[in-house]
């Protein structure tokens, strides 16, 4: 679509080729040991904790790994102007109560802090090309982006690519949310839904 007119985040497209060209390597799943039950993990193998994936120790995909650094960004992408605050947030509050209801409290704040969910939602759910520009559209992608890699984390077997391909099936609806949810003026003042004319 030329700068500033893609329908999709460039970065997040190239990663899911790659992904799906290379799903043998990058799609596996690995087993990690948490509180002696063996459970399997998008990221790489070993025994993942909070701890290790607040500070970057954990093995993953490189700039994904470390919370805390990504949590910095945040902050400073926020502060700056750069992005919504409220995309990542929701995103987030949507993925971990989903993921609650189908595993347990430990098992949601691992999978959330390692592979790439946080990381998808501060750097590549909040790029203005490809994300509404009306608030409830906002509200719509990220709990849709929430929900959907929550489901495909714990049900698909993608690995690590499913929330790339997530992020593509949400950037794919974000013309239908901004068509949807336009606000219009109405002839005798006002403003209304545009799905109402």
């Amino acid at each position: 679509g030329g700068l500033g007119r893609n329908k999709f985040n460039p970065a997040n497209t190239a990663r899911c080729f790659a992904g799906v060209m290379s799903s043998g390597l990058s799609g596996a799943l690995y087993e990690f040991t948490l509180n002696g039950d063996k459970m399997v993990s998008i990221t790489a193998g070993g025994t993942n904790t909070i701890s290790s994936l607040l500070t970057g120790q954990a093995v993953g995909g490189i700039g994904t790994t470390c919370c805390l650094i990504i949590v910095f960004c945040y902050v400073f992408l926020v502060y700056t102007g750069v992005i919504d605050f409220k995309i990542p947030i929701v995103a987030v509050v949507a993925y971990f109560i989903t993921s609650l209801t189908m595993t347990g409290l430990n098992w949601s704040v691992i999978n959330m802090c390692s592979g790439s969910f946080l990381f998808l939602s501060v750097f590549c759910l909040t790029d203005p090309n490809t994300s509404p520009d009306t608030f409830i559209g906002k509200m719509v992608y990220s709990i849709l982006f929430g929900v959907l890699s929550a489901l495909v984390w714990k049900l698909g077997s993608l690995g690590e690519n499913s929330l790339f391909v997530v992020l593509l099936f949400v950037n794919l609806l974000v013309p239908m949310m901004d068509r949807y949810f336009a606000w219009k003026p109405t002839s005798v003042g006002g403003y209304r839904y545009a799905h109402k004319n």
